[in-house]
């Protein structure tokens, strides 16, 4: 207030681009990006700032170079109290990024934030939103709780991608077991092929997650549940196998689990495509 006094120009530009304002609002956020004051709040959960800024008219709905609002921000960075003041001030909860279709709870999904995403719920977010759904983001990243919470919110297990992946696709060729088996016992269709005609094995088995192929070629057995393991048999539209993959990428560990269960040794795929 003394520098003001005395004349301090407010509106000064650093070396890095920041105002006074920015550089305040920026503290513990992340390096080199001008974002708006607002938005740099939001990020770094100044809860009083961010409130100064909305009271001399700041755009609650501007976006940064990310395609992210202050709300989108806030609940990236899991700052429920953040979250709560932007959805009081009017933030649309629904807002998607132009190119991903990201949303709020697609954003605290991914990041594992349970407690914000059970606001953003209970406030009105569509849990089906996202070029990947919430429950596809929290499945990805191997968020085991917060899976559970949205499958008992009704998130839709079955949900696709444009390219046809799904929780399950993605829980498998990320290694997750236990989100796999939960996404499952949840109606998870173990055989769905994604694009190409992958199934989860054959993503779990390009990756070489041993945990995850020897779960997929099991029984999976659970109350009235009883699943048949994966089918190590099936192929791709170029003939590909799990077997196939396996080998592919080095994965001889689980390469010797398919032969345990099944797979064809001398199988040949029609095309090689070393994806």
């Amino acid at each position: 207030m003394l520098l003001l006094e005395r004349g301090a120009n407010i509106e000064e530009v650093n070396d890095e681009g920041y105002t006074p304002l920015m550089e305040a609002a920026r503290e513990g956020t992340r390096p080199g990006q001008l974002e708006a004051p607002l938005t740099l709040a939001a990020c770094g959960g100044h809860v009083e700032l961010a409130m100064l800024l909305l009271e001399r008219g700041a755009n609650i709905e501007e976006v940064n170079d990310e395609g992210y609002t202050p709300l989108m921000e806030a609940a990236r960075e899991g700052h429920e109290e953040m979250v709560a003041l932007l959805l009081g001030q009017g933030a649309s909860i629904n807002a998607q990024t132009d190119e991903t279709q990201e949303t709020a709870l697609t954003l605290a999904c991914c990041g594992g934030f349970l407690e914000v995403a059970d606001f953003l719920i209970k406030a009105g977010a569509d849990a089906e939103l996202g070029a990947s759904t919430p429950l596809m983001e929290a499945s990805q990243e191997g968020h085991l709780e917060l899976v559970r919470y949205l499958l008992n919110a009704g998130a839709d297990v079955h949900a696709q991608t444009q390219t046809g992946d799904t929780a399950l696709t993605y829980a498998c060729e990320n290694g997750h077991t236990d989100v796999a088996e939960l996404l499952l016992r949840a109606g998870a269709e173990l055989e769905h092929e994604s694009e190409g005609g992958r199934t989860p094995l054959m993503k779990a088995c390009r990756a070489g997650h041993v945990c995850t192929v020897q779960f997929l070629v099991g029984k999976v057995s659970h109350r009235d549940l009883e699943l048949p393991g994966a089918d190590v048999h099936t192929q791709t539209q170029t003939g590909d196998t799990a077997l196939t993959y396996a080998c592919e990428n080095g994965h001889t560990d689980v390469a010797e689990l398919l032969l345990r269960a099944g797979a064809e040794l001398e199988h040949e795929s029609r095309v090689n495509t070393n994806e």
